[in-house]
């Protein structure tokens, strides 16, 4: 009953921020506000208008307001976290910083009014501990999405190499390859080429429109093959292949080895899961008719 109560003030919180209320205050009657709303509730929405984008927005404008000064290199990280995220143009660091705060108020509320009902020292412990992690959440869900990113370039970074080695040992240049691949292939690294490819298109320098690529996307291996291209590119069309080739090679090693070592790290996690869980169950099942048996011999004597 109690989480109904909570769950439903938390929902009249998220009404009242979210629908607006000059539009509500123009009906004069329940009757309208019920036509509104079933009207709000099948008007088909575009992308500016979907409930993420509505609290994005409100979070951007709120922290706006509010006019809170962040240090430079504050800023800077959370536009490099951004750009990294491939949210730069969907999101803006102010939007990020507003999101905390929000989720770090609507946290303490939900865990406010829980502390009411229950006070004592341990509730308000916890309290402080969830408003803290709501804070956070924005930063690690930020942290997680760029960590799968890279990931997935480190995945698809091989094979597009080992495709770059064929289609210039073929006579295509190297940007030629870059534009053969792009048709040919899908994924997150080939969507990076074709922004590189468009900047090159609008005018930018083909070293710089590289950097760039390097700097998107915050991958080790990747800015090594940006590097090894710009210093193959002046020795001509047989030294990119040679340089091609040589680190399709190399990330192929490394990929295999991160494998195995994937490989060894589960067969441990498996071994301590079965000693946890199983283990418990099978010394149960061996022992207990024993223990059974020797108890009723001690109650029989």
């Amino acid at each position: 009953m109690e989480s109904l109560v909570i769950s439903m003030f938390i929902g009249i919180i998220i009404i009242a921020v979210f629908i607006p209320i000059d539009k509500i205050r123009s009906k004069k009657n329940l009757h309208k506000l019920i036509l509104f709303l079933n009207q709000r509730e099948y008007k088909p929405r575009t992308n500016a208008e979907s409930f993420k984008d509505r609290v994005f927005i409100f979070a951007e404008k709120k922290y706006k307001k509010l006019n809170i000064k962040i240090s430079e290199d504050k800023y800077n990280m959370y536009k490099n976290k951004l750009m990294l995220a491939n949210l730069s143009d969907k999101l803006s660091v102010e939007c990020i910083l507003g999101m905390k705060i929000l989720t770090s108020i609507l946290v303490f509320l939900y865990v406010g009014v829980l502390a009411a009902i229950d006070v004592s020292l341990m509730m308000f412990i916890l309290l402080i501990i969830a408003t803290v992690l709501g804070y956070c959440c924005p930063d690690s869900m930020l942290n997680i999405r760029i960590k799968k990113r890279q990931q997935q370039l480190q995945r698809e970074l091989p094979n597009v190499l080992k495709t770059l080695a064929i289609t210039t040992e073929a006579g295509l240049n190297f940007w030629e390859a870059i534009k053969k691949v792009c048709e040919i292939k899908k994924g997150v690294l080939i969507d990076e080429f074709k922004n590189m490819l468009d900047e090159i298109n609008m005018g930018a320098l083909q070293k710089d429109a590289l950097m760039k690529l390097s700097e998107r996307c915050g991958v080790t291996d990747i800015t090594i093959f940006v590097f090894t291209i710009m210093q193959s590119l002046e020795k001509g069309a047989k030294g990119v292949t040679k340089a091609l080739n040589e680190q399709a090679n190399e990330v192929w090693e490394i990929r295999k080895s991160k494998a195995k070592e994937l490989g060894q790290k589960a067969s441990v996690k498996l071994f301590f899961s079965m000693l946890i869980f199983v283990f418990p169950c099978l010394l149960i099942f061996l022992l207990g008719p024993a223990v059974m048996s020797i108890l009723k011999l001690f109650t029989n004597n």
